[in-house]
């Protein structure tokens, strides 16, 4: 464990961000915060998987102008790590980056905002601009519409605050899930919760790895509304084709 020496008063929001080989990514995400106006309300934990490239020394770098803490560990997966960093979260709201996720300009201070005035919501997300492997760009991020949450994931999870108290009352993400873990506690407490919405871009999410390259995570979203039971059988089949067929086409024509 490595403690930030830097010491504030205001903080309200944990950026959890779980590591593993990716230090200039992580160089990055805190370049895009650090400056901002009321970053000092954000704590950033990083949970590191036994990285090889030496990240502690990027956490060096910043640890004398952010909240940070640094730990490392084996962990299974994304959601192992989210899970382990839930433990250590001591502020009432917290949100998921991946290293290589960007605070596009004024984000934090949109982001602290909601945070004070969002006495109502549980889980209050915001709109991202997807950056896709060659170079296309989308806009991302709709207020939730139980409807429409049923049948796509339409919250991104870099710039989406959750109450941190939810996972207490409502569980953890499953680990079992590689990619779709968010979606399925967010599926879990749809009905229960409350939500909001920044009506902002709040960050760039560079879209990679299994996100780009596989079908995993539409087969996971499948499993997920087939877990809760959120749409028929036929339309489940239907939504998993239709994301299939989008996913080719992202692929191989942009």
């Amino acid at each position: 464990m490595a403690r930030s020496t830097f010491q504030s008063s205001a903080e309200l929001v944990t950026v959890l961000i779980a590591l593993r080989n990716d230090r200039q990514g992580l160089a990055k995400t805190l370049a895009s915060l650090v400056d901002q106006p009321n970053a000092d309300a954000f704590r950033i934990l990083i949970i590191d998987c036994n990285s090889l490239d030496f990240p502690i020394d990027v956490v060096r770098e910043y640890e004398q102008r952010m909240i940070i803490d640094f730990y490392v560990g084996h962990d299974r997966g994304i959601y192992h790590s989210w899970n382990r960093g839930l433990r250590l979260v001591n502020t009432r709201w917290v949100t998921f980056f991946g290293a290589g996720d960007l605070f596009v300009p004024n984000a934090a201070t949109l982001l602290v905002e909601a945070a004070k005035c969002g006495a109502a919501a549980d889980v209050i997300s915001s709109k991202s601009e997807n950056i896709y492997p060659r170079g296309h760009r989308e806009v991302r991020g709709d207020p939730f519409n139980a409807r429409s949450f049923t049948r796509f994931f339409t919250i991104n999870h870099s710039g989406t605050l959750y109450r941190t108290s939810l996972f207490a009352e409502y569980g953890n993400f499953d680990e079992n899930y590689r990619s779709s873990g968010d979606y399925d506690f967010l599926m879990r407490i749809r009905n229960r919760a409350s939500f909001g919405f920044i009506d902002a871009v709040i960050s760039q999410y560079i879209v990679g790895g299994i996100s780009s390259s596989s079908l995993r995570p539409i087969k996971e979203s499948y499993r997920v509304r087939e877990r809760h039971r959120a749409v028929l059988p036929y339309q489940n089949k239907l939504l998993f084709l239709r994301s299939a067929m989008a996913f080719y086409r992202m692929r191989f024509f942009r």
